[in-house]
């Protein structure tokens, strides 16, 4: 999947549940921050080597299912290509 193609499938979401009403500036901005809050937070307490080794214990689990970070990436992706859309 190339960049192009994640903003068309992301703007699509965005369209079937009419959210862009509630995209003004602000509110992607702070919802860009949520979102990363809470990928930080899988980390928060993990040393440098306990980092890098989350992805390592996942490998050959199903994609569904490996480990946090993985089901945070998604959703603050959203806002932010939203965010990098709206005009001055």
């Amino acid at each position: 999947m190339d960049f192009a193609d994640l903003q068309a499938r992301l703007q699509q979401f965005a369209d079937e549940r009419d959210w862009n009403r509630f995209h003004s500036p602000k509110n992607l901005a702070m919802a860009l921050s949520v979102e990363a809050a809470e990928l930080v937070e899988i980390f928060q307490w993990l040393t440098e080597d306990e980092s890098r080794r989350l992805n390592d214990a996942q490998k050959g689990a199903p994609r569904r299912t490996r480990w946090p970070m993985y089901s945070s990436i998604w959703p603050a992706l959203r806002p932010w290509r939203a965010l990098m859309s709206t005009r001055p």
